[in-house]
C-alpha cells in the first residue's frame, strides 16, 4: 500500500510524495451526537437531499413528487458547488 489511514485522521505514506491531493467524502456515524464541520458547511444542501427523499416516499401523507424534484435540483446544484469548491482549494 502506498498510503495508510491511521486513527485520528492521519495519513501515513510509504514513500515521501512531492505533492498530494486528497478528495474525500464525509458521512455522519450512526448515533453520533456531533455534526462534523464539513457537513455543517453544506447544511442547506444536505437538508435538500433529505427533503427530496422524504417527498419521494410513497404511501405517506407527505408524498409530493413535484416538491421532491425541486429539492433534487437544489441538492444536485449543491453537490456541483461543493465539488467545484473542493477542486479550487
Amino acid at each position: 500500500h502506498d498510503v495508510e489511514i491511521r486513527p485520528g485522521r492521519v495519513m501515513h505514506f510509504a514513500c515521501s510524495p512531492g505533492e498530494v491531493s486528497v478528495l474525500y467524502a464525509v458521512a455522519p456515524k450512526a448515533g453520533s451526537r456531533q455534526v462534523q464541520d464539513e457537513l455543517r458547511a453544506w447544511s442547506e444542501e444536505v437538508a435538500a437531499g433529505a427533503l427530496e427523499r422524504l417527498f419521494m416516499q410513497t404511501g405517506v401523507s407527505w408524498s409530493d413528487p413535484s416538491r421532491a424534484q425541486y429539492f433534487s435540483v437544489l441538492f444536485s446544484e449543491g453537490i456541483r458547488r461543493a465539488y467545484r469548491d473542493t477542486l479550487a482549494t
